[in-house]
């Protein structure tokens, strides 16, 4: 019998080799559908008797792959999952991070996050990831009791793409909440549906602060972070924005007490003069800063202006009930 005619040999041009097709269930494992394998002869006999070593070497490199661990589909979501929540917490992180700072741009943040996810999409379309990514997927294996989990196993490759998944829906959410684009908080990867994290860092109390402290700014602290457990994500930095301008044009060491209705009249000329959209310009200006700069842009409108007078009449009525003030019943007298 020719050495052709061999079971799993062939020739190919003058050299034999051996051929044989993975088993199909494990061919994802594998990244291949057919091992192949040069036997360097081009003698028939010769090629006979290393075709059944190389035989033999290949029912062992498939028993040993039929008894590699491997995770369920579901362990693998729920790492991929867990991870994502993650990810969102540390944009809500960055997001606190930028309005705390003058000098940072959501505006600049936003076109960083696009460019990142745009880079991202299209490595993921290339079969390609971050070398980070392969780290963090080892690590994460580790962290959930799966340590005896190989880079060569099925596991492995499709927790890798569930996390480049994770990142390139991370950065489309981050970016949607650095342009107030509420409406696109929900991920649209159906991996992470339903996965939403409203929850941001408390504001720091700053060493000095006492109890009996009735500044502004000190108040301001006490106030949020009593109801920012209960609000909405974005009332949560609503709330936070109108804070912000209310101690920048007061001054974060003015007293609650000495709150007069003038000063209430002056909030509600404040609010209604201020730009409609302006933190989106990127220039980092105040408030204050920024109705002076466009006196002829479009000012924002009558049910936003009335929403933030709220904010603030909110804050002095709280600020009653906890005993930090007199009766603020002439609060509620001023309109927009």
């Amino acid at each position: 019998m020719g050495a052709h005619k061999v079971k799993d040999l062939v020739r190919i041009g003058e050299t034999y080799y051996f051929r044989k097709a993975i088993p199909k269930h494990l061919t994802m494992q594998f990244g291949i559908v057919e091992y192949k394998r040069s036997l360097r002869t081009k003698n028939p006999t010769t090629a006979r008797r290393l075709c059944r070593i190389a035989s033999n070497d290949f029912e062992q490199l498939i028993d040993f792959a039929e008894t590699m661990p491997e995770l369920k589909q579901e362990q693998l979501e729920e790492i991929a999952r867990n991870r994502f929540q993650k990810l969102l917490e540390n944009g809500n992180e960055l997001l606190y991070c930028l309005d705390q700072d003058d000098t940072l741009s959501r505006l600049d943040e936003a076109a960083g996050v696009e460019e990142t996810e745009t880079t991202y999409r299209q490595m993921d379309a290339a079969g390609k990831s971050p070398l980070y990514l392969k780290d963090d997927v080892l690590e994460d294996l580790k962290k959930f009791g799966h340590s005896e989990i190989s880079v060569d196993s099925d596991s492995y490759r499709i927790l890798l793409k569930y996390f480049m998944r994770g990142e390139i829906e991370s950065r489309r959410t981050l970016r949607a909440k650095l342009m107030n684009e509420y409406e696109k908080l929900e991920p649209q990867d159906p991996l992470f549906k339903g996965i939403v994290v409203d929850t941001l860092p408390k504001i720091p109390q700053e060493v000095g602060d006492t109890a009996s402290d009735n500044s502004l700014k000190h108040l301001t602290r006490k106030f949020l972070d009593v109801y920012e457990q209960v609000w909405a994500y974005k009332t949560i930095l609503d709330y936070r924005r109108v804070m912000k301008w209310v101690c920048e044009f007061f001054g974060d060491d003015r007293l609650v007490q000495t709150f007069e209705n003038k000063d209430i009249v002056a909030w509600r000329d404040l609010i209604i003069a201020i730009p409609s959209n302006y933190t989106k310009l990127g220039q980092n200006l105040s408030v204050v800063e920024a109705i002076k700069k466009y006196p002829k842009r479009k000012k924002i409108g009558g049910s936003t202006a009335d929403k933030y007078m709220g904010f603030f009449r909110s804050f002095l009525f709280w600020c009653e009930s906890e005993g930090y003030c007199m009766s603020s019943d002439k609060v509620g007298q001023v309109g927009v």
